[in-house]
């Protein structure tokens, strides 16, 4: 069986070939084939690129052939095209799918080709895989200056003729639009460079690259560049942590990750550069960025919401596509020595055994309680001989979060921490704590993280979709305290996100709240377990 490598040198081409050829042609010996270079142009009036129909000519004389375009680079180790791809098929890289951009293409290609073509898929030209029996593909058309492209005229031809393509992978022809994926070219087997600018620009580039790949024979391992933005408020940051750390940990464990969030604190533990948002400069690098949360418009926002799925498992969908294990959806916060330190020094002759945290958190009406309620319970607890330590930020830090503190009077045997602790000092408080008492998801996520019980006004959610996950369940150590379950009176249709809306005033409290004497009860019986 005949074989060849074709390239070509067509005008400016034979400015990239003297840089690429070598490349190409040492390919072709690896191989077992002949290399060739189109030089004389047969097509007048149109771009050198549609030299790729002298494969026609080719054809006639070999059996099989591979044309590389003189904008690519070959690796020294890329595999043999012709034991992948099939003889009774062309090997393509796929561009993109039928859509709306290739409607007038299947219009004119139809008129050109005598055939009706209704979705084309797009293929690119810069690397192709064709055999004898895929010679009439190439045949010169009547006219070829019709606005097409090369690319769009083969996937025309290829789809007029319904062509058997086997779609090469992207690492056999890595174009500059890959470049978001957050992998390193330097990782593929052909890089090709097309749409350069000019042979000026992508001449030094090629002679990097071929330098760079020439620097690492036998030991091609590239690291992906990753970048995880975190958004949301506290909350969001402490249940994205498992999802990030099951991508570092299993997807991604040898390569650059970083983090772009609001509280960098929130992830120091995972060994990994952390930074808050806007203030990284990638110097030219390009990475492919997970977000923790979705755009508004994508599909995962308008089939699931928030408010009727666990955040853990939200945000791990939205990065990853997936629920994570059972094991991995328990969030990890770790309070370093400093923070128990400088906590210490805070509760300097408090017996932490009688701890009782306590967040009034102020946010949507339908999660915010009465003043006149939290002060009752906040007073009823301290009657029962806990020590109420009251938490939490007055204010949010980060812009458009109205977040804050329902305005609760510490009582005289309690201590106000409140708008004072960094984080790792609450990290390590709720390590040292028995209880949390609080109406708001975000300290719930952050006491995930350790051994404590957790007791929440359940309101706008069902507390099976807050509490953390812990020892494989939500239920470890936990508990929802509430008379009749807010959410079931205000989420509307389930099945309908637009008639979900949770931000409502509550005309009658007493509907939902427990009495402050019950709450004040049951935290005492959960502590006075915890310290036994």
């Amino acid at each position: 069986m005949k074989k060849l490598v074709l390239t070509s040198t067509l005008r400016d081409y034979k400015t990239l070939a003297d840089v690429s050829a070598p490349s190409i042609k040492a390919y072709a010996s690896r191989i077992g084939a002949d290399f060739d270079e189109i030089k004389e142009e047969k097509l007048s009036g149109v771009h050198p690129a549609w030299g790729i129909l002298q494969l026609y000519d080719a054809l006639e004389k070999y059996d099989r052939v591979i044309y590389i375009a003189p904008d690519c680079i070959v690796r020294e180790d890329c595999p043999d095209l012709f034991e992948i791809v099939a003889e009774e098929k062309v090997g393509a890289y796929p561009l993109q799918n039928a859509d709306e951009k290739t409607k007038e293409l299947a219009q004119s290609a139809t008129m050109l080709l005598g055939t009706e073509i209704t979705k084309p898929t797009i293929y690119d030209s810069g690397v192709l895989v064709v055999s004898k029996q895929n010679r009439d593909l190439f045949a010169h058309p009547q006219d070829p200056m019709l606005g097409f492209s090369i690319n769009q005229y083969m996937s025309a031809v290829f789809a007029a003729k319904e062509t058997a393509i086997l779609p090469l992978p992207y690492v056999f022809n890595r174009l500059p639009a890959l470049d978001t994926t957050g992998e390193e070219r330097f990782d593929s087997y052909i890089i090709h460079y097309s749409n350069y600018p000019s042979p000026e620009v992508l001449v030094p580039v090629m002679r990097n690259d071929l330098e760079t790949w020439s620097a690492n024979v036998g030991k091609h391992q590239y690291k992906k560049n990753i970048m995880v933005s975190v958004f949301g408020g506290l909350g969001d940051h402490a249940s994205a942590e498992p999802a990030i750390r099951y991508l570092r940990e299993h997807l991604y464990p040898t390569d650059n990750v970083r983090i772009s969030c609001f509280w960098p604190r929130m992830y120091e533990h995972l060994g990994v550069p952390v930074h808050v948002h806007n203030s990284f400069n990638p110097q030219g690098v390009v990475y492919r960025t997970f977000w923790t949360l979705p755009n508004p418009d994508s599909a995962l926002s308008r089939s699931v919401s928030f408010l009727l799925t666990h955040m853990i498992d939200f945000h791990a969908m939205t990065m990853l596509m997936r629920m994570l294990p059972l094991k991995d959806r328990e969030i990890r916060l770790v309070p370093n020595a400093t923070d128990r330190e400088r906590l210490a020094a805070r509760m300097q002759g408090i017996d932490m055994s009688k701890v009782v945290l306590v967040h009034a958190g102020k946010s949507w009406a339908s999660k915010t309680l009465p003043l006149p309620w939290w002060q009752s319970t906040v007073d009823l607890l301290a009657k029962e001989g806990l020590i109420v330590c009251l938490i939490g930020k007055g204010h949010s830090s980060v812009d458009g979060d109205k977040t804050g503190l329902v305005p609760v009077v510490c009582p005289p045997s309690g201590t106000d921490l409140r708008n004072t602790l960094e984080l790792g000092e609450l990290f390590a408080l709720m390590e040292a704590a028995p209880v949390l008492l609080t109406n708001d998801s975000s300290p719930v996520q952050l006491a995930g993280a350790f051994d404590n019980w957790i007791v929440m006004l359940a309101t706008c959610k069902h507390p099976d979709l807050v509490f953390p996950y812990r020892k494989g369940s939500t239920g470890y150590k936990t508990k929802a305290l509430y008379k009749r379950l807010l959410a079931d009176d205000i989420l509307g249709e389930p099945v309908n996100g637009e008639a979900m809306h949770v931000d409502v005033p509550v005309a009658d409290w007493s509907v939902y709240l427990p009495e402050p004497e019950e709450v004040a009860k049951e935290v005492a019986t959960l502590y006075t377990q915890e310290v036994q």
